[in-house]
């Protein structure tokens, strides 16, 4: 007989059986969920990462290829951009289309349409729509017919293909990186004389708007002893401070290629002012119209100079140039001042004047243009709609070598037991007369400049002597240290033999510091070919068909031998028996350059000779020789070695053209690097 009880019983546990079928359910329901969660999770951080390296390797396939000309299946270097955008061929388009797809970002219709260019630049006449807003898309193009250039993306081994979709090339202007403009934030209004005249140029520290290098900006805050104007010294600030920038919107991080400038001015700057006023109104090149409209200049160049305004007229370049003054009205050739005697040369530094710039290009004021590179990719699986898409952009420059103010500059002081020697022999010649115009590589025949020059960077507390004085001082020890009778090997810019003289006035602190000089340094190893360390061995330099940047931390002996394109060796260069370079050599650092004696050695181009380095110590702490940072400098320029006492015949050879294959060799600096999302 069963009770009531029991029956209760048996529906109590069917209730747990399925309460508990139902939580088991759940819990793995729940587990799905989260599996299919994470994966899709994963998926999109994966695609995420894959969209971005792809844009990343579009920017550095374009930057490698920039250095190449179209003579390679690859090179590009013809195409690129010398108008701003809106222009004919204002804008270089690599495209990388997957299998029968169509990429064509100059389209609003295509479904990689480049909605970020209006952005680049200020000009509603050229650019329909532009500056558009930061950070939307933009919808047009520009008008102009043939705007842009196409080119095929390059031909990876094994098949293989890269995953973004285009890269583009464009000069930057002030505008480009908008409301972060290389004028201070906000300061994005286009410069008198229009979008030529904003754009943007790289002097090896720092970027600045072609229409406004007044001054050099390689010290932040201060130049030539003054503070700069609050809207440059912002410019300054932003750049020499390796800051990124960045669109309303963008995610933006710096890559900088140099060191930080020191924040004080050398004290050489303020020596090197006093002659400027007098050589910023003469003409160098008349007839030529500036582009901002101002009729003048105070761009640097070559040649020589009066101290008279006549010659200066309205639409002409007023460019200052190297050579001796004369108080003569008129603009023929004017009488060389040589000897011990001589002062120091006038003028203002290279590519750095007075007066706003009036310049067609960067390049007229021996600068580099600044290039935006720009690359979009898309995730490379077509399985959703919603593929991961991100842009990358680049601010890149060629390396910018300060221009040579002679054949042979050596920096620092040299003291009364001359560390510079000079052999005697009568086949050894330094000239700095440049070489003749080549028409086919359009260089040379340019202005000559002094054999060997001389600068420094520091007053002498002991003496009292300015730092003008001393390196007038270092010319005349160099002067009187030449062999008897071997004087007329000596010849350049002037009438003068020899033509040995003070250029202190002639550069800015990229050569007259030890910052400037450290910045150098470090621009030459973010673009070198190859580097090596201490005594080296190494069997090519490069030619002049395939110049290269070397490198080397520590000493080298060179020779005999064969080399093109730019040697820094920051130890001593010892030059042994016969060898040829063609290009230039800094050396920088222990400032040592040996020659054993023997042989014929010849460089072509322009040697700098710098003492910079704090060795003390070594080897038990870190040395500027074997590891040059910016922990291990000189306080001020230390004395220079160039010994080359042990005879010889040819010497040095300035030459243009020679430099012109130097900086071929350099690959473009990465100077700010950013993302841009919407």
């Amino acid at each position: 007989m069963k009770t009531q009880g029991e029956k209760n019983e048996r529906g109590i546990a069917l209730l747990v059986v399925l309460f508990a079928l139902i939580l088991v359910t759940a819990i793995g329901l729940g587990l799905m969920f989260s599996t299919n969660g994470e994966s899709s999770v994963s998926f999109g951080y994966r695609n995420a990462n894959l969209s971005y390296f792809g844009a990343r390797s579009g920017v550095e396939e374009v930057r490698d290829r920039m250095r190449v000309t179209s003579a390679s299946t690859n090179g590009i270097a013809d195409f690129l951009p010398t108008v701003p955008i809106g222009n004919a061929a204002g804008v270089l388009y690599v495209t990388n289309p997957r299998g029968t797809e169509t990429v064509a970002p100059w389209s609003s219709t295509n479904a990689y349409f480049d909605d970020e260019l209006c952005h680049e630049i200020n000009s509603p006449t050229l650019f329909p729509g532009s500056p558009g807003i930061s950070n939307k898309p933009c919808t047009t193009v520009p008008t102009t017919a043939g705007w842009y250039v196409q080119k095929p993306a390059m031909s990876m081994p094994g098949g293989t293909q890269l995953t973004y979709k285009w890269s583009r090339v464009t000069l930057k202007m002030n505008e480009s990186a908008s409301p972060w403009c290389v004028l201070g934030i906000g300061n994005c209004t286009v410069q008198t004389g229009g979008v030529s005249a904003d754009q943007v140029c790289y002097n090896g520290t720092n970027e600045f708007v072609l229409t406004k290098m007044n001054e050099p900006l390689d010290i932040p805050g201060r130049v030539d002893g003054v503070s700069l104007p609050s809207q440059l010294g912002m410019a300054v600030a932003m750049f020499a401070g390796s800051n990124g920038q960045g669109n309303s919107g963008h995610s933006s991080t710096s890559t900088s290629s140099s060191s930080s400038s020191s924040s004080s001015s050398s004290s050489s700057s303020s020596s090197s002012s006093s002659s400027s006023s007098s050589s910023s109104s003469s003409s160098g090149l008349a007839g030529t119209t500036g582009i901002a409209g101002t009729g003048t200049t105070g761009i640097a160049g070559t040649g020589t100079t009066s101290s008279s305004s006549s010659s200066s007229t309205s639409g002409s370049t007023g460019i200052a140039s190297t050579g001796s003054s004369s108080s003569s009205s008129s603009s023929g050739t004017v009488t060389a001042s040589c000897g011990t005697g001589a002062p120091p040369l006038p003028g203002t530094p290279f590519g750095v004047g007075a007066l706003p710039v009036s310049a067609p290009a960067c390049t007229a004021i021996d600068t580099e243009p600044v290039y935006v590179l720009t690359a979009m990719a898309l995730a490379p699986t077509s399985a959703s709609t919603n593929r991961a898409r991100r842009m990358i952009q680049y601010d890149v420059a060629k390396l910018a070598l300060p221009p040579l103010p002679s054949a042979l500059t050596i920096v620092g002081p040299t003291p009364a037991s001359s560390t510079v020697l000079f052999p005697n022999s009568n086949p050894y010649n330094i000239i700095g007369t440049d070489v003749p115009y080549d028409p086919v590589n359009n260089c040379g025949g340019g202005a000559a400049r002094p054999a060997i020059g001389t600068i420094q960077d520091a007053a002498d507390p002991t003496t009292g002597e300015t730092a003008l004085q001393v390196a007038s001082d270092s010319r005349n020890r160099i002067i009187n240290a030449l062999p008897t009778g071997r004087t007329g090997n000596y010849t350049g810019a002037d009438a003068c033999t020899p033509d040995v003289q003070n250029v202190n006035n002639k550069v800015n602190s990229n050569l007259s510091s030890v910052e400037g000089l450290n910045s150098l340094v470090q621009e030459i190893q973010h673009s070198v070919t190859t580097t090596y360390g201490n005594n080296p061995t190494i069997s090519s330099f490069g030619s002049t068909a395939n110049p290269q940047v070397t490198v080397v931390d520590g000493d080298l002996t060179f020779g005999p031998g064969s080399g093109a394109g730019i040697l820094l060796v920051t130890g001593k260069l010892t030059l042994n028996g016969n060898f040829t370079f063609t290009g230039s050599i800094y050396v920088i650092g222990k400032g040592q350059v040996v020659a054993s004696g023997g042989g014929s050695g010849q460089i072509t181009g322009g040697v700098v000779v710098a003492n910079i380095g704090d060795n003390s110590g070594c080897p038990n702490s870190p040395c500027y020789t074997t590891n040059p940072t910016d922990k291990s400098l000189l306080t001020k320029m230390g004395t220079p070695t160039y010994d080359w006492s042990g005879g010889g015949g040819n010497g040095i050879q300035y030459s243009s053209c020679a430099l012109k294959t130097a900086l071929g060799a350099a690959d473009f600096t990465v100077i700010a690097r950013r993302e841009i999302t919407y």
